[in-house]
């Protein structure tokens, strides 16, 4: 017989009134039964294994971070950039020796001038001149070019000629003071600054966004440097 059964026939064997204190007495035995019985604890949520988690993700993550460091680090040359597109204008810039390095590169001016996408003026003696160097003036903190310097034989006087060329906005310590000439042509529509003296002749000018500056050692006569400069302007 269940306990549900012997209950009903021991209230059934009782007057009421025994019945009614017999059933407070069951359930009360019932409520003190249940009040004693143990709720098993719930689970403990288990701390996050951070420490393992770390352990496994620090080496991609230092790879990942090298690899960003060096993709910023050793990226290739800045071009020379020209006049600002944008709704601001530029701001023009001065810069001492203290903030570049001068490199030699492999690239003539033509050859870099295709790289980057402008019409850059050169002398095209390359099959023919005696003597050729490049050189690159590069900042130390952005690697930008700010200057490319060609050196040349002129091959039709032999004299050597130097082309330094930066972009209308850049101002380079050592250039500065061949923007100041005393004597100032017309060659080709575009106003040029030069000057002379016993060994060497200058010469400087703007085109297109771009600053030219040239020097010409030995000069064969007092037009001479405006010979040669006609000549990168053609």
């Amino acid at each position: 017989m269940s306990k549900e059964e012997k209950l009903h026939e021991l209230i059934e064997q009782q007057n009421p009134e025994e019945k009614q204190r017999g059933i407070e007495r069951v359930l009360q035995r019932e409520r003190e039964k249940a009040a004693t019985r143990t709720t098993p604890p719930l689970p403990v949520a288990k701390p996050f294994p951070w420490k393992r988690v770390i352990a496994i993700v620090a080496p991609s993550l230092a790879a990942v971070c090298f690899g960003i460091f060096a993709i910023a680090y050793w990226k290739p040359f800045a071009p020379i950039t020209q006049n600002s597109t944008s709704s601001e204008e530029e701001k023009d810039r001065y810069c001492d020796g203290s903030q570049y390095t001068i490199v030699p590169v492999s690239k003539t001016v033509k050859e870099y001038s295709a790289e980057i996408g402008k019409d850059l003026l050169y002398f095209d003696w390359y099959d023919q001149t005696d003597y050729l160097e490049n050189f690159a003036y590069q900042l130390n903190d952005t690697q930008e070019i700010i200057c490319y310097k060609e050196i040349q034989t002129d091959i039709n006087t032999g004299c050597l000629v130097t082309l330094y060329i930066t972009d209308s906005h850049t101002k380079l310590d050592f250039l500065s003071p061949y923007e100041v000439f005393e004597n100032t042509a017309s060659v080709k529509n575009v106003t040029v600054d030069w000057r002379i003296n016993r060994s060497m002749a200058y010469s400087y000018f703007q085109y297109n966004g771009f600053k030219y500056y040239l020097e010409l050692r030995d000069p064969i006569d007092e037009s001479h440097i405006l010979t040669v400069t006609e000549l990168l302007l053609e």
